[in-house]
């Protein structure tokens, strides 16, 4: 995949998780926020070129090969 597009992945992952976060419990919701800061650090390193592949496990279990 190309970075861009892990980048976009990540992205719509990330957008989704803060969108669900309405009518959740707390813990959840909490856990929740947790998994979108993790995703944005992600998404921070990916962008930098920090990190050419990546396993995440929701919500269904990818792994993103980046080749440039």
């Amino acid at each position: 995949m190309t970075r861009r597009r892990a980048l976009a992945y990540l992205i719509k992952a990330q957008r989704t998780l803060q969108n669900e976060l309405a009518g959740h419990q707390v813990r959840e919701a909490e856990q929740r926020v947790s998994h979108s800061d993790v995703l944005g650090r992600l998404i921070i390193d990916v962008r930098a070129a920090r990190i050419d592949r990546f396993i995440l496990l929701e919500p269904l279990p990818v792994e993103i090969l980046i080749t440039d």
